[in-house]
């Protein structure tokens, strides 16, 4: 929802996956910075991992299936 903001805990115990109906709309802050766009508006990205330095890079991809 806008405005709506989740802190991710640093201790997460497996890693946290990212799911987003509007890719282009949804900020993330890595030590509060603004990272790249997770892509265009209305873009839907599912299974991201959130892992910082893959958040600053700019290259989240989609976590693959075990």
């Amino acid at each position: 929802r806008p405005g709506e903001t989740w802190p991710v805990p640093d201790d997460a115990a497996a890693p946290l996956l990212l799911t987003t109906g509007n890719a282009g709309g949804t900020e993330l802050l890595v030590g509060g910075k603004l990272a790249p766009s997770l892509g265009n508006a209305g873009a839907v990205r599912r299974d991201l991992p959130l892992d910082p330095e893959r958040a600053m890079a700019g290259t989240l991809a989609p976590a693959t299936a075990h």
